[in-house]
């Protein structure tokens, strides 16, 4: 049963981040102008790499369970079309049909004993080339804060996606480390970190609409505001008492609510329905993240 839970739980994870992480590299490989050709290329090479171990860790689930929408969504394949037409950066599609393909596939493997080495092995790979990825990401965050480049993204969004790596890679190490009984119960607990997630995310939506959309905006900003509130309760439980359940239900009824927000914004920027500087690919990526909190939190109350 461990062997089962380890692998299980590894490979879960791995769907989840090393998308995300592919993902926050296309993104950064875009913001750069053309004199920073070495950050652009080293972009899309990490973007390349991640694609390759996502690729791996897609084959290693085959007939295990059914991926989640927290790896991929109804709509990953038409927002990676629509950001190959508007960057010209090849995205592999193939890989997000074959995942497509494996949300209903049957279940063929009980035993996993025989995938444990493979599965510790991928690990290792995506400890060692997010911690390439955080240098990187530290690198550009420098760079920008000290007036060395210009570059097309919020410095805060740039921290946002260097935090997210930073977990993936403790994660991934509390796993190798046989440290993942309640791994999922323990990082939803932290609601303190994903709280603030989705309360950036509501700011960077925010400030990424053109200022025409006045709705949006401030459905965004109300987002923001809520989750800043829950945050700030949450911190004092934890500081005093532990995280009640009242709050973690508020924080899975409010994250529902985004993802409500996050679904309508991925279906208007398709439909080029929505003035933004917003790529539907960062739409849906967000989207992902949310339908993952969503899914530790529901995982926590049923323990």
């Amino acid at each position: 049963m461990m062997d089962n839970n380890f692998v299980r739980k590894s490979l879960e994870l791995n769907l989840f981040f090393l998308r995300i992480m592919k993902e926050h590299s296309l993104f950064m490989s875009v913001g750069f102008i053309e004199k920073n050709r070495n950050y652009i290329d080293l972009a899309l090479n990490f973007n390349k790499e991640f694609n390759a171990l996502l690729n791996q860790a897609t084959e290693l689930s085959r007939g295990l369970f059914t991926i989640g929408d927290d790896a991929v969504t109804d709509y990953t394949m038409d927002a990676e079309n629509a950001v190959m037409n508007q960057t010209g950066v090849p995205v592999d599609t193939r890989l997000t049909q074959m995942q497509m393909n494996m949300r209903k596939q049957s279940l063929t493997r009980l035993n996993t004993f025989d995938l444990v080495g493979d599965v510790r092995a991928l690990n290792n790979r995506a400890i060692e080339l997010t911690s390439r990825l955080i240098r990187y990401k530290s690198d550009v965050l420098n760079d920008q804060l000290s007036c060395k480049i210009f570059y097309n993204v919020y410095p805060l969004l740039i921290d946002h996606i260097r935090r997210e790596a930073i977990l993936f890679v403790d994660l991934l190490n509390k796993l190798q480390n046989n440290d993942h009984e309640h791994i999922y119960e323990e990082l939803a607990s932290d609601e303190l970190f994903w709280n603030q997630i989705m309360e950036e995310h509501s700011e960077f939506i925010r400030g990424l609409l053109d200022p025409s959309e006045a709705n949006l905006i401030e459905i965004a900003d109300d987002f923001a505001e809520e989750y800043e509130e829950l945050n700030r309760r949450t911190y004092a439980e934890y500081k005093t008492k532990g995280i009640s359940n009242q709050v973690r239900n508020e924080a899975l009824a409010l994250t529902k609510e985004i993802k409500g927000f996050k679904t309508q914004a991925v279906q208007g920027l398709l439909a080029c329905q929505i003035k933004s500087m917003i790529s539907p690919l960062l739409a849906d990526h967000v989207l992902r993240e949310s339908n993952h909190y969503i899914k530790l939190l529901e995982n926590v109350r049923k323990h």
